[in-house]
């Protein structure tokens, strides 16, 4: 089977030639994207950097994390921390005494120090008093840098980043919950490369490496 980035481009426009399919023989668990990135001579390029972010399907009108933490202990001590998707935490985002009330949502970039991000994937933020957990709540963090190309212009990007059929609520600006959704085998690179841009949708398909061509 073949895959490739399908010449579907909102910032930027490319050619399709730019794109060149592979085809697939080796076999794997879960999900994983072989890229190899050429110029138009063909020579590999280095030091590409791919950014990754998903497509979603809505899937319900009813949030899975239906619990609303209150403090109802005067100056209960709460904490709340960015976790991996294997439960280790990552981040501390607060720690702090509390007065008696509900305790608001935390959104999280990714960042872990200042201008350092963690790469794509299926994260949880952590809701502790204390020092007893309260809840994990599922996220996603995407649109930060995935990987880079190496000398011979190729890239991996592993199942840890591919979080397909992971579900969570999903929120907006003003905390309003605007839905439950799930990823899909549909996601989106972005490639930068000093001022060359490209941007492609590629699809998944499970247990084989997506293989892909890209000319910068």
């Amino acid at each position: 089977m073949k895959y490739f980035l399908v010449p579907i481009f909102l910032f930027t426009a490319i050619s399709c030639r730019e794109i060149i399919p592979f085809d697939d023989s080796d076999s794997i668990t879960g999900y994983q994207i072989n890229g190899l990135v050429t110029n138009s001579s063909g020579t590999p390029v280095a030091d590409v950097n791919v950014y990754l972010s998903y497509e979603y399907v809505k899937i319900s009108n009813s949030p899975i994390d239906t619990i609303t933490l209150m403090v109802v202990k005067d100056s209960s001590m709460v904490s709340i921390d960015a976790l991996s998707e294997k439960k280790t935490v990552i981040r501390n985002l607060f720690t702090g005494w509390r007065r008696t009330g509900p305790i608001p949502r935390y959104f999280w970039s990714g960042e872990v120090a200042n201008n350092v991000f963690v790469s794509p994937g299926y994260y949880f933020i952590r809701y502790s008093i204390d020092s007893e957990i309260k809840k994990d709540v599922s996220i996603i963090i995407e649109r930060t840098k995935t990987a880079s190309t190496d000398s011979v212009g190729k890239f991996i990007i592993p199942n840890i980043n591919l979080p397909v059929n992971k579900i969570i609520d999903r929120y907006d600006t003003s905390d309003r919950y605007l839905g439950t959704y799930a990823v899909t085998e549909w996601v989106f690179l972005e490639l930068y490369h000093g001022s060359t841009y490209r941007r492609g949708r590629v699809e998944l398909k499970k247990d084989v490496i997506t293989r892909l061509s890209i000319t910068m």
